[in-house]
């Protein structure tokens, strides 16, 4: 499926539907949910900091993986399980610098 962002901005009601019916989730569920509530950006882009509820979203669905990957690859990716979200460390550096 491709998605235009032109198509979203013009019709996002009907991008919605298309979406929903591409992986076959029912669209009516949305019509309960505030237009205000899905036009709100969840990731404003690499230079921000991880919304906290993406945050939990994303140990739920990867934190399982983490450690299978690091005995795969034979490396150390525990920091991957302790990250906050934020994209400075306290030092204030970026979190780009400290990967391993």
């Amino acid at each position: 499926m491709v998605l235009l962002f032109d198509d979203i901005v013009q019709d996002p009601d009907t991008v919605l539907r298309a979406l929903c019916h591409h992986i076959e989730v029912d669209a009516d569920w949305f019509a309960g949910v505030p237009l205000s509530d899905l036009v709100k950006p969840v990731f404003a882009g690499p230079d921000h900091d991880l919304h906290e509820q993406l945050l939990g979203f994303f140990k739920v669905i990867y934190e399982p993986m983490i450690k299978p990957l690091s005995d795969l690859i034979g490396r150390d990716l525990s920091r991957w399980l302790e990250w906050d979200g934020k994209r400075e460390c306290e030092d204030g550096s970026s979190i780009n610098k400290h990967q391993s």
